[in-house]
């Protein structure tokens, strides 16, 4: 029914309808902020501002940062698919797997960052963790080292996004910065620096497919090096044996 001619009411704009708060829209959000501005921007602040609520709403929802971070990565690692439990080749599944992982956090700025000196530990982080963890078993590792294999693993990806994720960065504030360390390589004397002199183009090798491959030479040095790894526990050393030539969840040591 429309307003009579005399309410106060009749030329007032009609208010926007809000949709209500969940966690899903939090975390769509603070994912919006982290790819258009990076992991530094994101505050709880800033997420109320994003979401257009006052940030003590989001308190309902996620008990501070540290939790929308665990959270963040847990969307992320939903977007990939659990390894297979039996794979005809463990190897061929791992890389592929850590591939899709690579490639779920590459589209998220610099969100990989989160997991560095902190355990993502949500549900299908967990599943992934342990859907890797499987497949280092399927290849004949033992336990012990199958766990440090699936933390150097994921580590192996999530360093390389975040360091891919910082030179993106850097090259959108700098643009000439390799060139200009490209050049200085190249100047300098063959007579003290005979090794560089002699490589530096490779050493300044770029290109859009260089991260990939430095990333692929990562994998085969790690898989290569699995079955000669030895991981020493309480008792003994214990050799991995893999027969057929990643965050994990393994806890530092603090003694």
């Amino acid at each position: 029914m429309p307003e009579p001619p005399w309410s106060s009411l009749r030329n007032r704009p009609a208010r926007p309808v809000r949709r209500p708060l969940t966690r899903d829209a939090i975390i769509d959000a603070a994912l919006r902020v982290v790819d258009t501005e990076g992991l530094v921007a994101l505050s709880m602040r800033r997420l109320a501002t994003e979401l257009r609520v006052v940030p003590a709403s989001l308190y309902g929802h996620v008990s501070g940062r540290e939790e929308l971070l665990q959270l963040l990565l847990d969307r992320v690692a939903g977007e990939i698919g659990r390894p297979p439990a039996d794979p005809d080749d463990w190897q061929a599944a791992c890389r592929e797997f850590l591939r899709s992982l690579r490639s779920a956090l590459v589209g998220h700025n610099d969100l990989a960052s989160a997991a560095i000196g902190n355990i993502p530990t949500g549900p299908h982080w967990m599943e992934l963790v342990d859907g890797l963890l499987g497949l280092l078993v399927a290849g004949r590792m033992r336990p012990a080292a199958a766990a440090y294999a699936s933390d150097l693993l994921i580590e192996h990806v999530i360093t390389d996004v975040y360091e891919g994720a910082l030179f993106a960065q850097r090259i959108e504030a700098d643009p000439g910065y390799f060139d200009s360390l490209s050049q200085y390589l190249h100047a300098l004397p063959a007579d003290r620096f005979p090794n560089i002199a002699a490589m530096v183009d490779h050493l300044t090798a770029g290109g859009s497919g260089s991260g990939d491959a430095r990333f692929e030479f990562g994998l085969d040095v790690i898989f290569h090096s699995l079955a000669n790894a030895t991981v020493a526990t309480d008792d003994e050393s214990t050799r991995a044996a893999v027969v057929r030539p990643v965050r994990g969840i393994h806890v530092p040591s603090t003694a």
